[in-house]
């Protein structure tokens, strides 16, 4: 991953000039990163939709203040794109933004 991606999701630095301890496990499972935060080993960042869809009773969702807005986008492999495809990304135009219960 590029400095400037690690940067932007998960900065070296906080606005102060503060040095942020890193961990250096990297995990690709969200089962794998709540059960580190639920045991208290480490904490996470994640969009606010987490909270919604992913509540467990040994874990503590913050919203941020202040804080950028998460965008998602489609991809997909430009091999295999078909007409399912192209109707998925059209009913997602169509549809536009949409905001996430809180």
């Amino acid at each position: 991953m590029p400095d400037y991606w690690e940067e932007g999701f998960a900065p070296f630095q906080t606005p102060r000039g503060r040095r942020i301890e890193r961990d250096t496990t990297f995990h690709t499972a969200l089962d794998d990163l709540f059960t580190v935060v639920g045991t208290g080993e480490s904490i996470s960042l994640l969009g606010s939709h987490a909270a919604h869809y992913h509540a467990r009773p040994d874990i503590v969702y913050l919203p941020l203040r202040d804080s950028w807005t998460l965008r998602w986008a489609l991809v997909w492999r430009s091999d295999t794109e078909n007409d399912l495809i192209r109707a998925l990304a059209q009913t997602v135009r169509d549809l536009g933004p949409v905001a996430m219960p809180r």
